[in-house]
């Protein structure tokens, strides 16, 4: 081949065929998210199988119709202080060419879906060879668990993409420098976080992962500018709004709703939905709210910070059981699927309309508390429910295919040496399984998802020694 084409000829020859090999790819990846996507059409509603999807939606048509940020039709003067603009600014601007259709929300994110793939097809072919980067890119698009919350209204597949984008633009920046790359990143990354708060300290992470890189200060100083811009200006707005400087309410809610009423289930002994009554019984009292005031509480800034406070005491008071809790959020977001929620999605009845409760999480419960025999009779209760034997088998390859990724990523791991691309991606994958905490489910895996896989592909390529100094390690010149 060499002889008959040249050292140039042989290297288009295999850009072609690797070209060649990415289409097929992208084919691939849209035939297996079609009949999805037809489910979705079909049947608008079943895009809504989670309550935070009728709440964007919400958000998103006061947006759009009324000029305001609130999740009341009725009342858009009510102004959301927990929620960020990122997700309900995408819906706004879908509804603005198709009004008022889930199918087309779909559609899209179908499409940003496929762009993931190709990002990560890239990231991996720089951080190894073609070879592992379409292997990654198969191992994307076979994942049903991705596909799935394609077809929610959830901003989980908008924020995986520009949170992708900014790694890979921040790779590219560190390999061939120019500033447009490292602005670009710092927008991807910025807007990220506007979509969701999770996000706020992952710049950190990659100023740390530019500071190995030996990237000049300068540099990281202009990008954590850019970066601070977005959620700046969101606590500005509310600011003007509800005359109190903070970002997002969302981790007082968490306090309030997950945190507190957890310890207090387990020092009571009592169901977790008895501990919130309780906790809230006591807020209650103690500043004499109305029912009223306590079911809105979250609307209300002050008030939030309030009951925030007081869980904050429970919390540290019992450090130790909100480390439990922690510790089983994060082994819920691992666990392949969240049963109920999956179900829900594919029983086309909306939030709950499965039947299934949450069980993997009250199952650890009990195995924690020694009561092993009435852990395992629940878990076959609630997961023995008839779903049809469709929903079962779709349920049933999604563990399959998950467990099989957790075990090609260790074994990924254990093949290549730990670069500092590899320590930044274990550290990305770390950040966003720790931080959900308490409220962790199968859900919170899917930003990390194409990173797992990226580690999954590392099994079947040895990743070249030569590669990451190549495409990673040059002295920044500028």
């Amino acid at each position: 081949m060499s002889l008959l084409l040249g050292g140039g000829g042989v290297a288009l020859f295999e850009r072609l065929m690797m070209r060649k090999y990415l289409v097929l790819l992208i084919i691939f990846a849209v035939l297996v998210r079609i009949p999805f996507a037809i489910l979705v059409f079909n049947r608008p509603h079943t895009a809504y199988a989670s309550h935070d999807s009728i709440g964007y939606d919400a958000l998103a048509k006061n947006l759009l119709y009324n000029h305001s940020f609130s999740l009341y039709s009725e009342d858009p003067q009510i102004k959301d202080p927990v929620r960020t603009p990122g997700y309900p600014f995408f819906l706004s601007m879908v509804y603005v060419f198709f009004p008022d259709n889930s199918p087309f929300v779909v559609l899209f994110q179908m499409l940003l879906d496929i762009g993931i793939i190709l990002l990560l097809f890239n990231l991996v072919r720089a951080m190894v060879n073609d070879r592992a980067g379409f292997i990654a890119g198969l191992f994307y698009a076979l994942n049903i668990h991705q596909v799935l919350f394609t077809t929610q209204v959830l901003s989980e597949i908008l924020f995986s993409f520009f949170l992708l984008a900014g790694i890979v633009l921040c790779f590219l920046y560190v390999r061939k420098r120019g500033m447009q790359n490292l602005f670009l990143s710092a927008l991807c990354i910025g807007f990220a976080i506007l979509i969701r708060p999770i996000a706020l300290f992952f710049p950190l992470i990659i100023l740390f992962f530019l500071m190995l890189k030996r990237i000049q200060p300068r540099r990281m100083v202009a990008f954590t500018l850019i970066v601070i811009l977005f959620p700046l200006t969101w606590t500005l707005r509310n600011t003007i709004v509800f005359k109190q400087f903070f970002y997002t309410k969302i981790h007082s809610v968490n306090l309030v709703l997950y945190h507190a009423p957890s310890i207090i289930q387990d020092r009571q002994g009592i169901s977790r939905e008895e501990a919130k009554k309780l906790f809230f019984k006591r807020e209650k009292e103690k500043y004499s709210l109305s029912d009223y005031q306590m079911d809105y509480f979250d609307d209300n800034p002050s008030l939030c910070d309030k009951l925030a406070r007081d869980a904050r005491g429970i919390v540290f008071t019992y450090p130790l059981l909100f480390i439990k809790h922690q510790i089983l959020g994060v082994i819920h977001t691992l666990l392949p699927a969240n049963m109920g929620f999956t179900a829900d999605m594919l029983a086309g009845k909306g939030s709950g309309g499965s039947g299934l409760k949450p069980a993997f999480k009250p199952f650890f419960q009990y195995l924690l508390r020694g009561r092993v025999t009435e852990g395992v009779t629940f878990l076959l209760k609630e997961r023995g429910k008839n779903l049809g034997s469709g929903i079962w088998m779709i349920l049933g390859l999604i563990c399959v295919y998950q467990i099989a990724l957790y075990i090609l990523s260790i074994f990924g791991l254990k093949r290549n040496r730990i670069s500092p691309e590899i320590l930044f991606i274990l550290i990305t994958i770390a950040y966003f399984m720790i931080i959900p905490g308490e409220v962790g489910e199968a859900r919170f895996r899917v930003p990390v998802e194409p990173y797992i896989t990226l580690l999954a592909s590392l099994a079947l390529v040895k990743q070249s020694s030569k590669a990451p100094s190549n495409f990673f390690t040059r002295k920044d010149s500028l």
